[in-house]
């Protein structure tokens, strides 16, 4: 009898032990947290309570992220996962200094799905995205655990590379000297300039004429719901902001250009 109270009450200390040396995650409340990088004006992190979480092999938090706008540059529907460049999380101490070893946590790449969802969504949609930093040493992640007090969001869209021209070399044509008697030679008008190439892009028009079918498709299915509505005019806003972009810019499209807009143009008005 003596021998089984002291095996239980040796266990017992021991989970007493292993229950003191375990790692707990930390709470942070958050509010207005700083986002950064080029997806700034797009999204925020929404406002809360969130855990930083010890995990297999490391730390691991996941924030809530809403849609504040549609993104500029590249049309929603046509953006990938290719689009997605680095998102990071930067954990800050009470100082607002960066924890070492948590200064750049990468988004887990499942997630970048997320990110194009959400972008593809409606205005104050939200999509969680969860974030992991690999630590093996328990230590270190005890003192970091210790240190954090609040975060940075570090966001980044791949835009597609548009081709530049080299601007073209001048190279002057030095006089040719006239010698006593000789008549000067004749000088020959100079060859006009070609017209300058259009400064509207193609791909503008085309994106808008593209803006206009997804609104005229959704609007043919005669939408009912609250969402579809929503959707139904934040379509026809995108295509009336590009109809206003294009609009100023006019005088500068070529005669075939001037053609296939004004035809985007009346099928938007229909």
């Amino acid at each position: 009898m003596k021998i089984r109270t002291a095996l239980m009450t040796v266990a017992l200390v021991a989970m007493l032990v292993l229950s003191a040396c375990a790692l707990k995650e930390k709470a942070l409340e958050l509010s207005n947290v700083p986002v950064m990088g080029n997806g700034a004006d797009f999204v925020k992190v929404v406002d809360g309570s969130y855990m930083l979480k010890p995990v297999d092999g490391g730390l691991e938090m996941t924030i809530n992220v809403e849609l504040l706008k549609q993104l500029e540059g590249i049309v929603p529907d046509s953006l990938t996962i290719d689009n997605i460049g680095n998102w990071t999380i930067s954990f800050k101490n009470a100082a607002g200094e960066a924890v070492m070893g948590m200064e750049s946590v990468p988004l887990k790449e499942e997630h970048k799905a997320e990110i194009v969802a959400l972008m593809q969504g409606l205005i104050s949609d939200k999509k969680d995205l969860t974030f992991m930093q690999m630590i093996e040493d328990k230590a270190e992640v005890k003192r970091i655990l210790g240190e954090v007090n609040s975060i940075e969001l570090n966001t980044e869209f791949v835009y597609p590379e548009v081709a530049m021209m080299p601007p073209t070399e001048v190279v002057e044509t030095p006089a040719t000297p006239v010698k006593p008697g000789q008549k000067p030679p004749v000088v020959q008008p100079p060859t006009p300039p070609a017209p300058p190439a259009p400064t509207v892009s193609d791909a503008k028009i085309d994106d808008f004429g593209k803006a206009v079918d997804r609104y005229l498709a959704l609007k043919a299915k005669n939408p009912t719901t609250p969402r579809e509505m929503t959707r139904l005019t934040q379509l026809r806003t995108e295509a009336q902001n590009q109809l206003n972009a294009l609009a100023a810019e006019f005088e500068n499209m070529t005669g075939a250009q001037k053609t296939k807009f004004n035809n985007i143009k009346t099928k938007l008005g229909q």
